[in-house]
């Protein structure tokens, strides 16, 4: 049983990993306005929450019982962070953050004529201005390219906006699924090693009182010193007697030979 929930854990832990860097790239290629925090958070998370079963990885004994508490600690703060891109990205997620975010990106970008961004939004999108398809859109107006030059290279139909606003939906929600998920399996790991563990040690207790309460074997070379010993006083017991029974011949005829002098 320890051994399954610890393969399912580390299977998790990989795609769940792999989930995270896929969202983490994405999000940078398309320019989406997510913190570096929660990017980092939804990568590293996962091969964190990996590591924290290597302690429990190991045969079951009285050592590595003591190593249990310090784990839980880890585990706790794991949560504690999972607690935090859950929050961070749900915070990013509302319509209104999530419009503002976009919106004042790409404006930055365009006001710093910064053609790698909103062309790399484009070419990725396949699409044309924020709001519309000649709302600042690349190539930027000048004296030889007008506000659709954009539509006029490319043939695109459609503004960047509505489908930008879906990706960066979309990351956000993989990285709320990201911490939910590995923070309900480290609850879930807590609770059953901390069932398991506990039968453990019921079971360690019911073997020293069986030992206790169990008769001892007795070996060859005891049951022969026990029948010598029984020999030896049964043999001992006559020659006590015998003694005592001659000391008090002794006293009587010393008694009579007092009385015969006497006389």
């Amino acid at each position: 049983m320890k051994r399954i929930i610890i393969g399912i854990g580390a299977l998790l832990s990989l795609l769940l990993t792999a989930l995270g860097l896929y969202t983490s790239i994405h999000s940078a290629t398309l320019s989406l306005p997510i913190p570096i925090l929660a990017c980092l958070l939804a990568t590293a998370l996962p091969i964190l929450n990996g590591l924290s079963l290597v302690p429990y990885s190991r045969p079951s004994d009285s050592k590595s019982q003591s190593k249990f508490l310090p784990n839980t600690a880890f585990i706790i703060i794991l949560s504690l962070l999972d607690t935090i891109l859950i929050t961070l990205a749900s915070t990013y997620l509302t319509p209104q953050i999530l419009q503002c975010g976009l919106e004042k990106t790409w404006r930055s970008s365009f006001a710093a004529k910064n053609v790698k961004l909103i062309r790399g939004v484009q070419d990725s999108l396949e699409c044309c201005g924020l709001r519309s398809t000649r709302d600042q859109a690349w190539p930027f107006p000048d004296r030889e390219h007008g506000a659709d030059a954009c539509v006029v290279a490319f043939g695109r139909g459609r503004s960047c906006e509505g489908v930008w606003m879906g990706e960066e939906r979309r990351a956000l929600g993989l990285m709320i699924g990201v911490g939910v998920v590995c923070l309900v399996s480290k609850a879930i790991l807590l609770l059953v090693l901390r069932y398991q563990q506990g039968g453990e040690a019921m079971g360690w207790l019911q073997q020293g009182r069986n030992r206790r309460s169990a008769p001892r074997q007795i070996t060859g070379n005891e049951e022969a010193n026990e029948e010598r010993g029984e020999r030896g006083r049964y043999l001992d017991r006559p020659r006590d007697e015998e003694e005592i029974g001659r000391g008090e011949v002794d006293v009587e005829r010393r008694a009579l030979i007092d009385r015969h002098g006497d006389e």
